[in-house]
């Protein structure tokens, strides 16, 4: 039997599990093992929107608002306080399309002045692309995965109509979400629309005009809350990587780097199938 199906069926058992990473990410996150795991947080490895109680490899520095080794609200424009050309290798998974245009070139630009020559920035988020084309294309079953997770936080936890398990609003709920304090860390609530205004919007926009569409459905708190606020793909993320200064960008796959980056324990393969995943090169050999 699987870990996860044990689990299920065992509740006790779950909530032990749930304990256990619990004290595990409070003993990691202490800043005396903090300190010693990172090198005195010059390991050279940045990891972008993680906190400490994610239990990601303990050499990463990690650098989110909260819980993290470095606290830096990147929405309002924090600078990543590391020194220029300081970094080996940059992570980001799934932070990105949380953020506006404007506040993700700053981070770009941020990555590029802190990274060593020859450096690396590997960039992980949700693909407008893929969602769009699954949808146009009747993949229903490539939905599944959000079934669950809106069931679970959207319409259980939150009280949301069971409207947003459709795949019309699963669809612009990827795009755009908000956080509410119903739900506990994680969850997000998507935005909803009727699906005769979906499909109008994707035969009269292109992709990035139906993207700020559905971002526009965010009431000002909603847009402020800290969900999706973005619609991201490879052309428009490697447009924004070299205005940010960046020579090479290269189109990757899940746990596959150009660049030999150090994957190992960082990158998790269950969001795969809906992400966009990119490398992208600064100055030097």
């Amino acid at each position: 039997m699987r870990e996860a199906d044990r689990l299920k069926r065992c509740p006790g058992a779950e909530r032990a599990a749930r304990a256990l990473r619990h004290l595990q990410g409070r003993l990691r996150g202490a800043k005396p093992v903090r300190w010693a795991l990172t090198r005195g947080y010059k390991s050279g490895l940045v990891a972008l929107g993680e906190r400490n109680t994610y239990l990601i490899p303990g050499r990463w520095v990690t650098v989110d608002w909260v819980g993290a080794d470095v606290k830096v609200n990147l929405r309002d424009g924090g600078r990543l306080p590391f020194p220029r050309e300081s970094q080996r290798f940059i992570y980001s998974a799934h932070l990105i399309e949380h953020l506006d245009d404007a506040s993700i070139l700053r981070l770009f630009s941020e990555c590029r002045r802190i990274l060593r020559p020859g450096g690396w920035l590997r960039v992980e988020t949700v693909d407008a692309k893929r969602l769009v084309n699954a949808y146009l294309g009747g993949e229903r079953s490539f939905f599944d995965y959000f079934v669950r997770g809106y069931r679970q936080y959207a319409v259980e936890r939150a009280g949301v109509p069971t409207a947003v398990l459709e795949p019309h609003n699963l669809l612009v709920g990827e795009l755009s979400s908000y956080l509410d304090s119903k739900t506990e860390p994680g969850g997000h609530l998507p935005v909803v629309a009727s699906k005769a205004e979906v499909d109008r919007r994707l035969e009269e926009l292109d992709l990035d005009g139906f993207g700020r569409w559905c971002v526009s459905l965010q009431t000002t708190d909603q847009y402020t809350s800290g969900g999706h606020v973005n619609c991201l793909h490879f052309e428009k993320l490697e447009r924004m990587l070299r205005e940010a200064g960046f020579l090479s960008v290269a189109d990757v796959r899940n746990g596959y780097s150009v660049a030999g980056f150090p994957l190992r324990g960082i990158e998790r393969p269950h969001r795969a199938f809906y992400s966009v995943y990119l490398e992208a090169r600064g100055e030097g050999p």
